[in-house]
């Protein structure tokens, strides 16, 4: 084994809980490629370190106890995986590697507490470079990945064609090999040369793929390719000379549209602002969670004009099953103070915008807002990937991951219209 020789001895131990074989992290292979990537650890041409690295095989954030990087010297952990992490120089690090970094070096010491290396160490600072650099390189290896391995991709296409649905298929082969064939370099350093051919072996194989499933929709009859697209008001005509190029663009264009009205296409919508807003609150309104679409009915049929007084008793009665044995009142207000924890948001030390001149609080309750899904959305998601607090976006599944962020996008763009209809404060 190569860690062992490189004078590292791993004892051979078997320890048992309960009657069950407890074996050391990671607890799970099924989830990394079966290359191993191997490193060592210089500084000024001595050997410091040297480490091994599993790869995530499956394009996303690992969680514990099968993620996160390790320092270790003579068996034992020296902090933990956030102190490797916080060495890439540039940027954070998204956590699709399992690894251990064992310090060999005697001169290399690690501080009184075990969670850091002494800091007047002469070692310390051209060490944690070397390893920072080699996270960075991590990082674009990731990148590089998510781009090259499209598995999940092909799969989804090859459903929706054994559906039927040859238009999705379509588009989601065209936006694979879009994202197959994007520009990327894959770091130099010959340690991870090995996850290169790894990564380029399977890529290949996904660009097969995609090229076979398209020749297989473009080969069937025209009638069965259904051509869908939300924002026509029918269904148009389809010309069997026209099949194949409308499988090809994935689109509907001005080809396919034989024996409809032009207007409907989307390229001729007139410029009026409420026909282009329409479709697009369709299709918000249409992706509402199912818990919501009959508070928010009657504001379909009225033409989203006015504010449907019920849209938030969704958020009532989900607050109710949770926590309502705990308020007083049932309501909103109470009730999302009990279930989490907030008091009252008070005044601060200036405030130079408005959106209500005569209740006060409501411009704070705003601002702390503004924060809040900030906070929620961009921070977590910047410096909490492969975290408990993340868990529940990351492990949703991946339709449900768009619907999240677009919805979040929703509410980004309402505050910032929010916040250019405010007046200032004089």
């Amino acid at each position: 084994m190569w860690v062992e020789s490189n004078s590292v001895i791993i004892p051979n131990v078997n320890i048992s809980f309960l009657g069950k074989k407890i074996y050391r992290n990671p607890v799970r292979s099924d989830i990394f490629f079966k290359e191993v990537i191997e490193k060592e650890f210089k500084v000024n041409g001595e050997l410091v370190a040297f480490g091994w690295f599993l790869t995530c095989n499956d394009n996303k954030v690992l969680r514990e106890p099968n993620a996160g990087i390790h320092f270790k010297k003579k068996g034992f952990t020296i902090g933990d995986s956030n102190l490797v992490e916080r060495m890439n120089p540039t940027e954070n690090y998204a956590r699709w590697q399992y690894g251990e970094i064992h310090v060999i070096l005697k001169g290399m010491r690690e501080n009184a507490a075990r969670n850091n290396f002494e800091s007047n160490n002469k070692y310390t600072k051209p060490f944690t470079h070397v390893v920072g650099m080699f996270i960075k390189d991590l990082q674009n290896q990731n990148r590089y990945q998510g781009d090259k391995i499209q598995t999940k991709k092909v799969s989804e296409a090859r459903n929706y064609e054994e559906k039927g649905n040859y238009e999705q298929a379509i588009n989601i082969i065209q936006k694979a090999r879009a994202t197959i064939t994007k520009k990327r370099k894959f770091p130099k350093d010959p340690a991870l040369q090995k996850m290169e051919k790894c990564v380029n072996d399977i890529s290949e194989q996904n660009m097969k793929d995609l090229a076979e499933l398209e020749a297989k929709i473009k080969g069937l009859p025209a009638a069965e390719l259904e051509i869908k697209h939300p924002e026509l008001s029918r269904k148009a005509a389809i010309s069997k000379d026209d099949a194949a190029e409308i499988a090809e663009k994935g689109i509907i264009d001005e080809k396919s549209q034989v024996g409809s009205d032009k207007k409907t296409s989307p390229e001729r919508i007139p410029a009026d602002q409420e026909e282009k807003i329409e479709p697009m609150l369709n299709i918000i309104l249409n992706n509402l969670h199912p818990d919501l679409n009959a508070y928010v009915a009657r504001s379909k049929k009225s033409g989203l004009e006015h504010f449907e007084i019920s849209a938030t008793d969704a958020i009532k009665d989900i607050l109710i099953k949770r926590v309502g044995s705990s308020a007083i009142t049932k309501e909103i207000f109470e009730m999302s103070q009990i279930a989490y924890g907030w008091g009252d948001v008070t005044e601060g030390k200036s405030q130079l915008l408005t959106i209500d001149k005569i209740k006060r609080a409501r411009n704070w309750r705003f601002g702390a807002m503004i924060y809040t899904i900030h906070d929620l959305f961009i921070n977590m998601y910047k410096h909490e990937r492969g975290k408990e607090s993340l868990k529940w976006f990351e492990e949703a599944p991946p339709e449900e991951r768009k619907v999240l962020i677009a919805e979040a996008y929703a509410i980004i763009d309402l505050i910032y219209r929010l916040i250019l209809k405010s007046e200032d404060n004089k």
